[in-house]
């Protein structure tokens, strides 16, 4: 039963490490720079059916970059 517990604690822990790793307003994954967004960007438009216009944008809410599709819009704003 100690076994489960454990397994448990594990569980929350990297819960609350995903969860750090995305934006509270937008839910969309944290990039630290605008060369590892546009690096994800190219690696699933080349392996999966990602949409050919994924752009990085930086987040004014985590001030952290952020992937979109959406060529028209630079994300969420601070009103």
């Amino acid at each position: 039963m100690a076994h489960s517990i454990g397994a448990e604690e594990n569980s929350k822990e990297k819960s609350v490490i995903a969860d750090d790793s995305k934006c509270p307003v937008s839910g969309k994954r944290k990039y630290a720079t605008e060369g590892e967004a546009l690096t994800t960007a190219a690696h699933q438009i080349a392996t999966t059916n990602a949409p050919k216009e994924l752009r990085a944008y930086l987040c004014s809410w985590c001030e952290a970059w952020h992937l979109t599709k959406d060529a028209g819009k630079a994300g969420k704003r601070r009103k």
